[in-house]
This record gives structure tokens, sequence and C-alpha cells, in this order.
């Protein structure tokens, strides 16, 4: 769903932005005994028997590692194996209950099943175990924020940007929370800092023209469109946002082309439409803008203010 000129999570970019979440990846001394833990949990390395040997007396199967059933949780959930991947880190932890790389990767899990109280419940646990780890507040701060506890997760992405200034990920999700609270300046700063760390990222060059447009300075707004477009030409968001910026500078002719590349690439866009009727309207094209003031009014028939400039344009033409 768009929403430009707004910043939330999913606003002004081609797809939902989606905080990256990290995973602990699997240790490696501990990968070469992850398939001796299963021979040796299923008896398939049994001793070989010494026919001259006295029999030894039954003895229990040994015991799994909390480390081998982490590994078996990793790799469960590589292959897709959620509700494996969670009784397994659940068993690491039970063997070994302060194994913070278990707390965090059950946290990622539940996350993913969509139980964000017991992901949040466990990255917290993670923390209190470690709280000088960047990764385990970026991750509660995801899970914050997909919880609605936008104050929460700004807190714990501020922390992983202490803890970690080069990741992105968190100044760009600072950067979209702080934009979200009306926070500009300091939005910005974040959006800047994200832009520095991946100078590649398309949504954050987007959303640093938004917060700076909303700071008045279109002229450096339309820098960062560009630069969004030319990462990924076919950005919606990044046109429509560009002639937004145009319109601002009175450069209506520039303004309706990058409009028409957005509908170009998302017809549907009663936003682009609307805005394209205007220009055309405010250049002397009274009947191209009063048909696509009627087109954005027909995608969106619940909207007044597109209701009300097509029957308005309608009535002057009439006169």
């Amino acid at each position: 769903m768009y929403k430009y000129g707004r910043f939330a999570i999913e606003s002004c970019a081609d797809n939902q932005v989606r905080p990256v979440r990290k995973m602990t990846g699997m240790r490696t001394w501990l990968l070469s005994k992850l398939a001796l833990a299963f021979a040796l949990a299923t008896g398939a390395l049994a001793p070989a028997q010494n026919p001259r040997a006295k029999p030894l007396p039954d003895s229990p199967a040994p015991q799994v590692s909390a480390q081998a059933h982490y590994n078996i949780g990793v790799a469960l959930f590589s292959k897709g194996d959620l509700d494996g991947a969670i009784a397994e880190y659940r068993e690491a932890l039970r063997l070994q209950p302060e194994y913070f790389e278990a707390l965090e990767n059950l946290g990622l899990v539940l996350e993913k099943k969509g139980d964000l109280d017991g992901a949040i419940k466990e990255h917290e646990a993670a923390l209190r175990l470690r709280p000088n780890d960047g990764d385990a507040h970026y991750n509660l701060g995801s899970d914050l924020d997909d919880n609605g506890d936008f104050d929460g997760a700004i807190k714990q992405y501020r922390e992983a940007s202490r803890l970690e200034p080069g990741n992105a990920d968190a100044h760009y999700n600072l950067g979209l929370l702080l934009a979200r609270k009306g926070e500009m300046d300091a939005a910005i700063l974040e959006f800047r800092e994200a832009s520095r760390l991946k100078p590649d990222n398309p949504k954050a060059h987007n959303n640093l023209g938004l917060a700076l447009a909303e700071t008045g300075d279109a002229n450096a707004a339309i820098k960062e469109y560009l630069e969004a477009i030319r990462l990924n030409p076919t950005s919606v968001g990044a046109h429509y946002n560009l002639g937004r910026a145009l319109d601002q500078i009175d450069d209506l002719k520039a303004a309706m082309e990058e409009y028409r590349k957005a509908i170009g690439l998302a017809p549907e866009l009663a936003e682009a439409h609307y805005q394209m009727g205007r220009d055309l309207r405010d250049t002397g094209d009274a009947k191209e803008g009063l048909s696509e003031l009627q087109k954005a009014s027909a995608l969106e028939p619940n909207n007044s203010i597109y209701r009300e400039a097509a029957k308005n344009l309608q009535q002057r033409m009439s006169h």
C-alpha cells in the first residue's frame, strides 16, 4: 500500500520495508560435531564389539548437548521448519538457560511465527545476559516497532546505533520512527547516516528526500529523489515524490513528467492522477486535467478532496 508523503515502515517504498533481522549463525567448531551428536543420540556410532571382550552393562543413551540442539535449531530454521527450530532452541535453553545465542534465535523464530510478545521476552532475556550487544538491541527494537511500541523501539535503535555505529539499518529505522513523530531534523541526521553507510539503498535516499521536503528544502530533496531513481529507476515512490518537490519549486512541466512515470508504473495510484490533474489545470489544459482528476476520484471514491476538485473544474469549464 502506497502512503506517499507519510513516514511509516511502508511509506514511499516499492515494497514494504521490514527491519533487517539478524540470525546468530552456527559456530564453526560446533558444526564439526553436529553429525556426531546426531549419531551418538541414535546409537549409530556404537563401538564395534570385540567378540573376546566381556559385554559392557547397559548404559543410558548419551545426552545431546545444548550446543547440538542449538545447531539443529539453526539447520531446521534454514529449512523453514519453524516449529522444529523452536523446540530445539527451547531444549538448548533447558540444558543451558543462559545460552545467549539460543535466546536471540528463539526470539527471531517466534517473531517470524507472529508471536511478538514471545519474541520480545526472549530478546529482553538475551540483553540481560549481554546488555552491550548491538544486534540484540536492534532485534528487540524491531519487535517493539512491529508491536506498536514506537518509543521503546526508538530507545533500542538508538542503543544499537551507539554500540554499532556502522549498522545502517538501525539508523534507517530510527529515522523512520523519528520522522513519524515529526522530529524531522533528527530524522534527517539518521537518514543521512544510513545513506552514507549504504549509499546504494534507494529507500534511504527517498526517505531522506521526504524529510528534507518536510523542512522546506525542496532542492535538497530533489537531489535525493534523483539519486533514489538512479539506483532504482522503477521506484514509484521516488518518481511521485520528485514530482511533488518539483511542484514546490514551480517546475510544473518537469513535475508532470514524473507523475506520468509514476502512473505508468502504478496506474492505480490516485495521488499521482490527482497531482497530474492539478498541474494540467494550472498550465491551461483543463480537459486533460479534468480527466486525471476524475480518474483519481474513481480510484478513491470516498476521497472528498479528489471529488470536489473534479466537480469544481467541471463547473468552471461549463461556464
